[in-house]
């Protein structure tokens, strides 16, 4: 029976004005029947998924992290293969541009 698997990255930011987590994510899906869908990544190499925010950051410190989940979906229900999370990543935003004058 053909299956999907399901890989949803999350970024979470804390800081600045905002008063609670803010976050934004993409999901990659690869079917087992399809080998096209699948990128195979060995281990210590990188992968880079673009996404658009949800929200609009404001100036000051801002903390992120990066989530994983990896989901199998098979006949209707799913299965939870395994999650990670990056170190927190600390920034500081500042105006630019015409705003800032």
């Amino acid at each position: 029976m053909p299956h999907t698997h399901v890989l949803t990255l999350y970024l979470t930011v804390v800081g600045g004005s905002l008063p609670v987590d803010d976050i934004t994510s993409a999901e990659i899906y690869g079917e087992s029947g399809t080998s096209q869908t699948f990128c195979l990544l060995a281990p210590g190499k990188a992968m880079r998924v673009h996404a658009s925010t949800r929200f609009r950051l404001t100036p000051g410190t801002h903390s992120f992290t990066a989530h994983a989940e990896l989901l199998k979906l098979v006949g209707g229900g799913s299965e939870l293969l395994g999650t990670a999370e990056s170190s927190s990543v600390q920034k500081v935003f500042t105006l630019s541009g015409p705003a800032a004058r």
